[in-house]
């Protein structure tokens, strides 16, 4: 048996190219009797020209000379055959073979990554390359692939606990979210309720004193058709007296006389048909609906604030604008009154004479709000919007006629910049969070305390005729603003 298997080893040693190390494919004899593949043979020379040797026996051997060994060709075919023949009929595991060598894959080659098997290992292309028998190739690369699904399991497990945790926040949310759809209709239903019984008595009280016109003027007219019917009546009597022959008529002139001075003495007399209680009532219901306007406005105002409003909560602050005074955190949310005057580069935007600056975004159309925290109120501040073209270099008054349009302490009092005129707020509390609110079209700015909702005042419309408004902040000595999500 061992005769034999050396018989087949040194027979596939004939059938294998001692260049390339593999089974004959298309063979060729040279002069010298050595035999080579044909590409192998034709790449070599083509290496070693001028000078051609044969690769083997070394011999000087002549270009072309070279000639096909079908022979050899049709052995290394069967003894191919043969090979994978008796693989198949071998008892036993099944082992893996290499295509081109038909020898068991026994290596593996770690830098291309693949099995091999031991003529491979003696290629040029792996002779340079780290190789390790395969059993032990497999327990490494397992033991790594094990610490890589240790990774990939824990990993797995954390995302399993995000989508638990995630499902109960959102499970929450939603609840949240059912409950306030719950209030909100609860209380639209009661406002609806409330606004349509308070229209019920405002249109009572009109069509009260609609009925009561009506029924005062329908009085005075009967009056006066009455006495009118009573002239109409008396002068055709008249004017027929007056048709009768003379004598007729004169003998009874002296009661016509006296009856048509009585009836011309008798004074005609507007009758005061409408009492001043009346008018005064009317004159009340008038006077209301400017105040029932006012009130509409202030609601529909603080409605949309909080409804309708786009949340400008990326809104940073531009240190391109800011006072050499004040000092900006980092993540330019924060900015409060500096002791020490920075030395800040040269900028047509910066704002020279007064401590403020300007938020990051401008608006030229749209609705949007943002908020303000006053952490600290030593010297006052003030927040607001103004117009790109407010001026930065100069001394400027906080109004409406420079830009700015602004609710602001001055450490006495709350107040809004003159629009026409200067307006004193009272507040019942320091509000520490502010919202200011931004209507582009409607030309409306409004300001409310955020903690309790409270609509704390509503500029007059005006056109901003198309010009850029920009958050706009004013810090005074030892104040600390922010802006807040």
């Amino acid at each position: 048996m061992d005769n034999l298997r050396d018989s087949v080893s040194r027979l596939q040693d004939e059938v294998i190219c001692t260049i390339c190390l593999e089974y004959y494919t298309d063979p060729v004899i040279l002069n010298c009797g050595h035999n080579f593949c044909q590409s192998c043979v034709v790449q070599y020379l083509e290496d070693l020209s001028p000078n051609v040797i044969c690769p083997q026996c070394e011999e000087a051997i002549q270009e072309k000379s070279f000639k096909p060994n079908k022979q050899l060709s049709n052995v290394a075919e069967i003894f191919k055959q043969l090979s994978c023949q008796a693989q198949k009929e071998a008892g036993g595991p099944k082992e893996r073979l290499c295509k081109k060598h038909l020898e068991p894959l026994k290596l593996f080659c770690e830098e291309d990554e693949a099995l091999i098997c031991v003529v491979c290992r003696e290629s040029q292309h792996h002779s340079t390359h780290r190789v390790s028998p395969t059993e032990e190739a497999a327990k490494e690369h397992k033991g790594r692939i094990s610490s890589l699904l240790e990774a990939i399991k824990e990993a797995r497990e954390k995302t399993v606990g995000f989508i638990s945790s995630k499902k109960e926040e959102s499970e929450e949310l939603l609840r949240q979210a059912k409950t306030d759809m719950q209030t909100v209709v609860a209380e639209f239903k009661e406002l609806h309720q409330f606004l349509e019984e308070q229209e019920r008595l405002f249109l009572a009280r009109v069509e009260k004193v609609n009925k009561e016109v009506v029924k005062k003027r329908e009085k005075h007219v009967a009056e006066l058709s009455e006495e009118i019917s009573s002239c109409d009546s008396f002068i055709q009597e008249i004017e027929e007296k007056c048709k009768q022959p003379a004598e007729e008529f004169l003998q009874d002139i002296k009661s016509i006389s006296q009856r048509c001075k009585e009836k011309e003495q008798k004074k005609v007399e507007n009758p005061i048909a409408f009492r001043p209680g009346l008018k005064h009532k009317i004159q009340d219901i008038s006077y209301q609906i400017p105040s029932m306007k006012r009130i509409v406005q202030h609601f529909r105002a603080s409605l949309t604030s909080t409804c309708q409003m786009n949340r400008t909560d990326n809104l940073t602050l531009d240190p391109e604008t800011a006072h050499p005074v004040l000092h900006l955190t980092e993540n330019r949310k924060h900015v409060q009154w500096n002791t020490k005057w920075m030395m800040l580069p040269t900028s047509s935007l910066r704002f020279a004479t007064e401590a403020c600056v300007l938020g990051s975004d401008g608006f030229a159309s749209g609705k949007h709000s943002w908020g303000v925290e006053i952490e600290e109120e030593e010297g006052g501040w003030a927040v607001g919007v103004a117009k790109e073209s407010i001026n930065r270099k100069g001394i400027f008054r906080i109004s409406t006629e420079e830009g700015i349009w602004a609710l602001q302490d001055n450490g006495t009092a709350y107040s809004t910049s003159p629009s026409p005129f200067q307006v004193i707020i009272k507040l019942m509390r320091k509000p520490r969070r502010i919202l200011v609110f931004l209507d582009y079209e409607q030309g409306q700015v409004a300001f409310s305390d955020a903690e309790t909702n409270t609509m704390l005042f509503i500029f007059p419309q005006v056109s901003f005729s198309g010009e850029k408004m920009y958050p706009w902040f004013k810090v005074g000595h030892g104040s600390i603003l922010r802006l807040w999500t």
